[in-house]
C-alpha cells in the first residue's frame, strides 16, 4: 500500500531520494512505483527488508534498470537468491548511472555464482572492444563484497576500484584506459587482432596507452588540488608492448598494410557490392513487373470505353 501511494505521488512530484525500507510493497506496488511518470528522476531507492516483492516486483525492477532514461544511482533491495540477483545484474546496462547496488546476501557461495555476470558487466576482457564497452560507473556491491572478491575474483574488485575513481574526478575515458592497462594488457595472452588491422596512424596512441600507468596523489600532499586525484606516468611494465611485437605482423603494425591485406579487403568489398547489386536488381525486376501489371489493369477499362456520340 505504501508503494502504491508513493507511485501516485511520483505521478505529479519529482523525488530523488526515497526509502521504503521495511515496508511490504508487494510486486504490484513495485510495478506501479517504477511505472510512475516521475520514477525516472529517482537517484536513490531503498527497498531493503522487504520480503514481499516477489517475481513480479523483480521483473519490474529489471525493466526499470534496462531503461535508458533513468537517473538511479543507488539501489538497495532485500537479499534474494543467486538466480534473481543474476537477472538484475544482467539488467544493468554499460551506460547506466548506477553506482551502488545491493540485492544479495553477504554469502560467499552466491557471490561465486554471480561472479561471471558481474565480470561481464564491469570488466569483460574477452576482447579490446568488450572491455571498452563495459560498465565504468558501478563501484559498490555491498558491505562485505570486497572481502569475498579478494578470493573469488580479484579482477572484479580491481574494476570496481577503478570505477570508484569517479569520486576523484577521473573521467569515464580515463577509467576505461586504466582498465585496458591493468586488466587487458596485463593478461598472459591477449587478443591482438584488434590492433593488427588498426589504422597505422593510431599505433603511437596504442603504445602510449600501454606504456603508462597511474599514480594517486593525496589531497594532503598537494593542497591546491583540493582532493585526491590520479596522474598518468611512465611505466616499466612492458608486457603489453612485448605481446604486440611478438604476435603482430611487424610491417602491418608499424607501417602501412601489406598489398596482400589490401587486396583481400578489396575482394571482400567487391563481393559485398555484388551481393547488394543482385538484391537491388531483384527488387527492380519485382517493381517493374508490378508496374506492368497495374498498367494492364488500367488500360483494359480504357479500351472498352466508347466515346459519346451526339445525335
Amino acid at each position: 500500500e505504501g508503494a502504491i501511494k508513493m507511485s501516485d505521488v511520483l505521478g505529479s512530484v519529482r523525488i530523488e531520494l526515497l526509502s521504503l525500507n521495511g515496508i511490504e510493497t508487494g510486486g504490484d506496488g513495485v510495478g506501479r512505483l517504477f511505472s510512475a511518470q516521475n520514477a525516472k528522476y529517482l537517484k536513490a531507492l531503498d527497498l531493503d527488508n522487504n520480503s514481499g516483492i516477489g517475481t513480479d516486483g523483480l521483473h519490474a525492477i529489471s525493466q526499470f534498470l534496462r531503461r535508458g532514461d533513468t537517473n538511479i544511482e543507488r539501489l538497495f533491495v532485500s537479499p534474494m537468491g543467486a538466480d534473481d540477483a543474476r537477472m538484475l545484474v544482467n539488467s544493468i546496462s554499460s551506460n547506466s548511472k548506477l553506482e551502488c547496488v545491493s540485492f544479495w546476501e553477504d554469502d560467499y557461495e552466491k557471490l561465486l555464482e554471480l561472479s561471471p555476470s558481474i565480470e561481464n558487466l564491469v570488466c569483460k576482457t574477452t576482447s579490446f572492444e568488450s572491455l571498452c564497452a563495459s560498465n565504468h560507473t558501478l563501484r559498490w556491491l555491498g558491505n562485505y563484497t570486497r572481502m569475498f572478491l579478494r578470493e573469488a575474483n580479484s579482477a572484479i574488485l580491481e574494476a570496481l576500484d577503478i570505477n570508484a575513481r569517479s569520486e576523484c574526478g577521473v573521467t569515464n575515458v580515463k577509467r576505461m584506459r586504466c582498465k585496458l592497462r591493468m586488466l587487458y594488457f596485463n593478461k598472459p595472452h591477449i587478443d591482438v587482432q584488434s590492433f593488427a588491422k588498426m589504422d597505422v596512424t593510431l599505433m603511437p596512441f596504442v603504445l602510449e596507452l600501454i606504456a603508462k600507468t597511474e599514480i594517486r596523489i593525496e589531497a594532503l600532499s598537494v593542497a591546491y588540488l583540493g582532493k585526491s586525484t590520479y596522474f598518468e606516468i611512465g611505466s616499466t611494465n612492458l608486457n603489453g608492448i612485448y605481446q604486440l611485437v611478438r604476435n603482430c605482423h611487424m610491417p602491418e603494425l608499424f607501417s602501412f598494410p601489406s598489398s596482400e591485406y589490401l587486396l583481400d579487403q578489396m575482394n571482400a568489398k567487391n563481393k559485398q557490392l555484388e551481393a547488394e547489386n543482385a538484391t537491388q536488381k531483384q527488387e527492380i525486376n519485382k517493381l517493374t513487373a508490378q508496374i506492368k501489371e497495374l498498367q494492364a489493369q488500367l488500360s483494359g477499362p480504357l479500351k472498352n470505353k466508347r466515346p459519346k456520340t451526339h445525335g
